[in-house]
């Protein structure tokens, strides 16, 4: 079981670093998950509801504390990060602890693709688990990170790019042009 819970409740892509009742968008989310303790080991938990969220930013969000950020199912909550302009290869999150994303779609109608959903680039590899994700229009889904993809469907013209480590099962993930070179 996770430590924290926290629950979004707004589809705006705001961020005024609050996570409470009255408005908590998925970075106030991020953010609170950043500065809450966690105990044994066990992640935080985020949950984003179904709906449509934007998530447009300049620089990329920071995950300093392992989370799990869970969905609704990738039929019902999808996240758009069309907006966001952060440069391949580093991705709309900065994982420096485990990352979970879980039950979502993330999409992306950038042309040409240019966004990454999450990358370890800069730092030591970290561990980027996809479940049950439906990844649209990105540049890849994971860079520079030990990556696992289960029961995920991934389309774009790379899934991962250059990763440390990667686990596929039951997923369907296009390689095009990225490189597995496990060897660091």
């Amino acid at each position: 079981a996770p430590n924290a819970s926290l629950v979004v409740n707004t589809t705006a892509n705001t961020f005024d670093g609050t996570c409470d009742a009255t408005n908590c968008s998925l970075r106030d989310a991020i953010a609170a998950s950043n500065v809450l303790p966690t105990v044994g080991g066990l992640p935080n938990q985020i949950t984003v509801p179904a709906g449509a969220y934007t998530l447009g930013v300049a620089t990329s969000i920071e995950i300093l504390k392992p989370v799990i950020v869970n969905g609704a199912g990738a039929a019902l909550t999808t996240i758009d990060v069309t907006s966001s302009t952060i440069a391949s290869p580093g991705g709309i999150f900065d994982a420096k602890v485990a990352l979970v994303l879980n039950g979502l779609a993330v999409t992306s109608t950038n042309t040409p693709a240019s966004d990454v959903l999450a990358s370890c680039t800069g730092h030591d590899p970290r561990a980027v688990t996809l479940l049950n994700v439906a990844a649209t229009g990105l540049a890849g889904a994971v860079a520079e990170c030990d990556t696992t993809l289960v029961s995920s469907v991934v389309t774009g013209p790379n899934a991962v790019i250059d990763p440390y480590a990667v686990a596929i099962s039951n997923s369907t993930v296009p390689f095009g042009a990225a490189t597995i070179d496990p060897v660091r």
